[in-house]
């Protein structure tokens, strides 16, 4: 039992934010939550990345992204594709276009590094999408991706409900007086380890290693109580290995031939 006294004035903000700091001090205090699943995905591409010489495409790159999510400078050149116009005013790329949600518009092996970030359980007909990705990556490209896994219990339960209720869902999230620009439907048809390493096989990639991470939970915030039963799920899944199936994100790699 986990010893917490709380005046009567105390409200569910402040009593999460205690547990916060109880179960998950080092990551309070350097508020780097987003880092448990952003650091693996933003190394593996920065460890194939040249600043002078590398051009990166960022497939799904939205509009206005945060410095941690943005490799601008990083690189050489850092294009962004989305299905939403919002991409034309994103500030962390040097070039940016819409598209059709399938059909990339650049030519043949034009870049050495593609990354998607939270995209690809938005995609309903992945396939297609890593075959157009193959085909602009240059021989020996490297594609970085970050997705949740459909067997977490926010998946499965994003699965199953309706669309009216993960524009609620996102709005509550994000807090009062805030509101996304779009909540996008999902699909999860690329978000399960048999699934990606099957889809990459069939599009003519190579080398792949999968990652499962489960972040504290940082979703259940809105109320205490299913707070610390998700910080029990999280030290659970993250002790058990056979149980590393059910953590919350994917981040895969893959080589181009």
């Amino acid at each position: 039992m986990v010893d917490l006294p709380m005046s009567q004035k105390e409200g569910p903000r402040s009593l999460v934010e205690r547990l916060e700091r109880r179960f998950y001090q080092r990551l309070w205090q350097e508020r780097a939550f987003q880092w448990e699943t952003l650091r693996p995905y933003r190394q593996w591409a920065l460890e194939f990345l040249s600043p002078n010489r590398s051009v990166m495409l960022d497939v799904g790159a939205g509009g206005a992204q945060d410095r941690q999510r943005s490799f601008r400078g990083l690189a050489g050149k850092v294009v962004g594709i989305d299905i939403d116009d919002a991409v034309l005013a994103n500030p962390g790329l040097d070039e940016a276009q819409v598209f059709d949600g399938v059909h990339i518009p650049f030519p043949d092996r034009s870049f050495d590094v593609v990354v998607s970030d939270w995209t690809f359980e938005h995609v309903s007909a992945p396939g297609p999408l890593l075959q157009e990705i193959a085909r602009v990556l240059k021989e020996g490209g490297l594609l970085v991706v970050r997705t949740p896994n459909l067997w977490h219990y926010v998946s499965l339960i994003a699965r199953v409900t309706p669309y009216w209720f993960h524009k609620l869902s996102c709005r509550c999230f994000l807090g009062p007086g805030q509101q996304p620009r779009h909540t996008f439907a999902t699909f999860y048809r690329l978000n399960t380890g048999g699934r990606i390493k099957s889809a990459l096989s069939q599009a003519g990639f190579a080398q792949v290693e999968l990652r499962f991470i489960e972040p504290p939970p940082s979703y259940l915030r809105f109320n205490p109580l299913l707070f610390l039963l998700g910080v029990l799920y999280e030290r659970a899944v993250n002790k058990v290995s056979a149980l590393s199936c059910l953590r919350h994100t994917i981040v895969f790699r893959a080589v181009k031939g």
